[in-house]
């Protein structure tokens, strides 16, 4: 829900531990206290309807130590254990690309053959509600098409972050059941939710939401076809894992104090895709929205590609890897992102770094008209194989296809 509340009653109502409760109603003749608030609805298609107007009343209130108690059961998920890396499907190998689909102000990246099958994906962001105008008018873009169903394509998920794992919603609409609560009922796409998801483990001082708490509990019920839990933790004693051309590592923050949202970007899953037999040996980091410095220099070495971190937006001054020497025709920096969004997304200083080393920076939001008439996209790829493009491209000029 989104409501004016003047800041001095949001401060004392928060004063006791930093806890509230909420009253809601939809009586236009609340009591006194009540601010209009709409709850935002959205359509299957991602269209809103006209919002739902409530009234809303913030009460200072001490919660039950034991509530409290499991509210951080279920936003830390102890009860769920860490998974092994098996099950997976089939590891990718040899000849792959790796795509940057064009998802406006968001980020989704996957690794597919030759035939534009995917093998697996790194995020499957969409906007937040707020740039929804940022979405590309494409009708034609399904990221599961060729996915096999007996072995979807699993999706390591760098973070929480809503931009970042946002197209497996499909719907949400307020509504009042038979016993007056109102309630959000929410719906996933088809067959999203039905493969591996693998993330880090969320801690307490993330400070994650409610749609972040409700994709973990629709993953952790959502069961498999060989009988295993979706919703798959990346094992906290690991380091790094290899799965096929896929190097999967654990980002950690530099020392010092960070604020919640610092650490949800960088206590974060990233991947460095690399194919020892293709031409100068390309390697491409997937970064989410972690700063070069909360990743490994080992990770950063002789790249000829980078998904940019946060699309693009201000990282550490002089952090930024060099491409490698060998790859001088091989050295795109691609930002998923879509100009206005934000105003320092992407940032001037990052565009300066980044070419001052060398990198060619591309753009996701640099659209093209698809021939076809499905609408506008750009999609962005890297090569790992002996072409320089995927088949469905060269068969194709719809910007549809990678």
């Amino acid at each position: 829900m989104e409501a004016e509340i003047p800041i001095a009653d949001f401060q004392q109502a928060v004063r006791n531990g930093g806890w509230c409760s909420l009253t809601v109603s939809d009586d236009p003749k609340a009591s006194e206290g009540f601010y209009e608030a709409t709850a935002l609805e959205f359509s299957q298609d991602g269209q809103e309807f006209a919002p739902t107007v409530l009234y809303v009343k913030i009460n200072s209130s001490q919660p039950d130590k034991k509530d409290l108690k499991a509210l951080k059961r279920v936003t830390e998920c102890r009860h769920h254990p860490s998974a092994a890396f098996d099950n997976l499907g089939v590891q990718p190998k040899d000849d792959l690309f790796v795509v940057v689909y064009d998802v406006g102000q968001a980020n989704m990246c996957a690794i597919i053959d030759e035939d534009c099958k995917p093998k697996a994906f790194f995020d499957l962001g969409w906007p937040i509600n707020a740039k929804r105008r940022s979405a590309p008018d494409c009708l034609a873009f399904d990221p599961l098409a060729g996915d096999d169903p007996a072995n979807p394509s699993p999706v390591f998920l760098s973070h929480l972050d809503w931009d970042h794992w946002g197209y497996a919603y499909q719907s949400g609409r307020a509504t009042r059941d038979a016993r007056g609560f109102w309630k959000t009922h929410v719906t996933y796409r088809p067959g999203v939710l039905d493969r591996p998801w693998v993330m880090r483990r969320p801690s307490e001082s993330m400070r994650l939401g409610i749609s972040h708490a409700h994709l973990l509990f629709q993953l952790q019920n959502q069961i498999l076809h060989d009988g295993s839990c979706a919703l798959k933790f990346w094992p906290s004693a690991r380091a790094q894992v290899n799965w096929g051309a896929c190097v999967l590592f654990a980002c950690n923050p530099a020392l010092g104090t960070h604020d919640a949202k610092y650490l949800r970007n960088n206590l974060a899953l990233g991947m460095l895709v690399e194919n020892p037999l293709s031409p100068y040996y390309r390697r491409v980091l997937l970064c989410g929205d972690a700063d070069y410095t909360s990743i490994a220099s080992r990770y950063k070495q002789d790249l000829s590609g980078i998904v940019a971190p946060h699309h693009g937006g201000r990282v550490t001054l002089n952090s930024i890897p060099a491409p490698g020497a060998h790859t001088y025709y091989y050295r795109h920096m691609v930002f998923s992102t879509h100009e206005g969004c934000y105003s320092q997304i992407p940032s001037n200083d990052t565009v300066d770094e980044a070419l001052r080393l060398g990198w060619r920076i591309s753009r996701t939001d640099e659209r093209r008209r698809c021939l076809c008439g499905h609408g506008e996209r750009r999609n962005r790829w890297f090569s790992l194989s002996r072409a320089s493009t995927p088949n469905c491209r060269r068969k194709c000029t719809c910007c549809c296809c990678p």
